[in-house]
Formats: C-alpha cells, structure tokens, sequence
C-alpha cells in the first residue's frame, strides 16, 4: 500500500532527521510539566505542614 508512495529517500532523510529533535521536545516538555506539578505540590505540602504547625 505505502510501498509506492512517491516519497524520495531524501525526504525521507530529512523527515527523520527532524523528528527526533520534536520527539525529544515532546518528552522534556512532558517531563519538565511532570517535574514542576510534582515539585510546587512537594513544597506546597512541605510549607503546609511546617508552616501551620
């Protein structure tokens, strides 16, 4: 079915030559998102408890 798709090798190339770099965007976003939510309800927590103590 995809095996003739007029797709050059090149375009190929630069397609894969991409991707990983949005790929990898993708993953740090996704992480730092996860890292920040973790962290501001660690600290929340934290002030939470040694503050209303």
């Amino acid at each position: 079915m995809f095996l003739k798709s007029p797709v050059s090798r090149k375009d190929w190339k630069e397609f894969l030559k991409k991707t990983p770099v949005v790929i990898l965007l993708l993953i740090v976003i996704m992480l730092g998102i996860r890292f920040i939510i973790t962290a501001y309800f660690m600290i929340s927590e934290a002030l939470r408890a040694g503050g209303g103590g």
